[in-house]
């Protein structure tokens, strides 16, 4: 046993009160109107053709390669 365990003392803050709704929504309208957030432009909708991926090219040597193999040719 340390010498030091009985004089140790753990902190621990008393607990806070909660705050009502009420008192949420004052603090929120009392904060500094310097703290917005920045305008965020809304995404364009988007078609199920501009979700594909892009096309890739594959060499004629890789692609017969593949097509070669028994379980992706005929």
């Amino acid at each position: 046993m340390s010498a030091l365990s009985g004089q140790v003392r753990s902190y621990l803050p008393p607990k806070a009160e909660a705050e009502s709704m009420a008192e949420l929504r004052g603090d929120c309208a009392r904060i500094d109107v310097s703290w917005t957030t920045p305008h965020v432009a809304k995404p364009l909708p988007t078609t199920p053709f501009s979700l594909t991926a892009p096309a890739v090219e594959v060499p004629a040597r890789g692609a017969a390669l593949v097509a070669g193999l028994a379980e992706f040719g005929d």
